[in-house]
């Protein structure tokens, strides 16, 4: 009744199966008719000097990609697609 009053509803959780959710496949390797779907985590942290931090300090950012299994290319987990072909 108390979140009522603050015009907050109850949330129900997710309910999603997996199984009904596409897969990430490699866009170098699916060219090539090969479906690619293992995917190792790569993480790019950025440097921020302090003279653009918010803080006023120097600050990391990790930047998350994905590097194909097979032909290495990395692809970005924001835009889903590739920025660069690596070991070619």
């Amino acid at each position: 009744m108390n979140q009522m009053m603050n015009n907050n509803p109850i949330q129900q959780p997710l309910r999603i199966n997996l199984d009904d959710c596409d897969n990430l496949v490699c866009p170098y390797c699916k060219k090539k008719k090969i479906e690619v779907k293992n995917f190792i985590p790569v993480v790019e942290i950025k440097i921020i000097p302090g003279t653009l931090s918010p803080t006023g300090k120097k600050q990391y950012l990790p930047m998350t990609y994905y590097k194909c299994g097979k032909c290495k290319s990395l692809i970005k987990s924001d835009e889903n697609l590739p920025i660069t072909t690596i070991g070619k």
